[in-house]
């Protein structure tokens, strides 16, 4: 590992070239090899808090493009916003979900939270007073390419927010899912 301080080539570097990395902190440069991933498989605690943390990142950025919201954190006097609103995700779990009982359906700002976009939403309220959607019906509803639905629907598959509901290919249908107890 080198440290570097005040060096013109390296100032500002950050980032990996290979096995390499460059890390800046204050006013040093870092240059370290890339870490190796463990030999050990991650426990399920540490997978729930690695898909935490990225669900704060997805809360922190949905949160920052609310100007009133960000102005807020900026009046307690907070210089990295997003970073506030990481924490204040991670501190509260899931800020949206306060009770500890699990409700039928996300709530519209969990589903916001999780990234989803407006084409999704439509969807998902749809399903709400029609328990099912076929990709047909996405399409139709959002006048859109059988292409984009069907990458629309596979994301909310991997987040967890429906399911298919029988067979796969023509004729699938989707369902909403209800979303997981919060433990927190």
């Amino acid at each position: 590992m080198a440290i570097v301080k005040a060096n013109i080539v390296t100032e500002g570097l950050s980032g990996g070239l290979g096995r390499i990395v460059a890390k800046h902190y204050a006013d040093k440069t870092v240059i370290t090899q890339k870490p190796r991933p463990s030999r050990f498989p991650r426990s399920t605690s540490q997978k729930q808090n690695s898909r935490r943390f990225a669900d704060a990142v997805v809360y922190a950025a949905k949160a920052l493009q609310d100007p009133a919201a960000a102005a807020k954190i900026k009046k307690k006097g907070y210089n990295n916003t997003r970073l506030q609103f990481i924490r204040e995700y991670m501190q509260a779990g899931k800020p949206q979900t306060l009770s500890n009982r699990s409700p039928r359906y996300y709530s519209q700002t969990q589903l916001e939270a999780l990234g989803c976009n407006g084409r999704q939403l439509n969807a998902i309220a749809y399903m709400r007073s029609k328990k099912q959607m076929s990709n047909a019906i996405y399409q139709q509803l959002n006048n859109i390419s059988k292409s984009t639905a069907t990458r629309d629907l596979q994301q909310l598959i991997n987040c967890n927010i429906i399911r298919s509901t029988g067979h796969k290919g023509a004729g699938a249908r989707y369902a909403l899912c209800s979303p997981p107890k919060n433990n927190h």
